[in-house]
């Protein structure tokens, strides 16, 4: 709790996911986004988010939340976002 999290997902996923994982933040801003590609083609663009402040625990993707030893979320928390969590 009171953790920040840097939240990181593909255009389609972010959009579907950005509004229920805003809601156990106090604020939510977006980073410039990048793209990672071959041979100077942008193949998958990546948006960032710096969220502030946890309010209440996220929800475990599978089964019980387990909680991990070194206070960092796990990363399977929610599947179609990477969250990381920092103190």
């Amino acid at each position: 709790m009171g953790e920040d999290a840097l939240i990181m997902g593909r255009e389609d996923d972010i959009e579907e996911d950005l509004p229920s994982l805003r809601t156990y933040f106090e604020r939510v801003e977006e980073l410039p986004a990048f793209a990672l590609g071959r041979s100077g083609r942008r193949e998958l663009e990546v948006r960032i988010f710096l969220a502030h402040t946890l309010r209440t625990p996220l929800p475990a993707a599978y089964g019980r939340a387990s909680k991990p030893a070194d206070s960092t979320l796990n990363d399977a928390a929610l599947p179609a976002a990477s969250l990381k969590m920092s103190k």
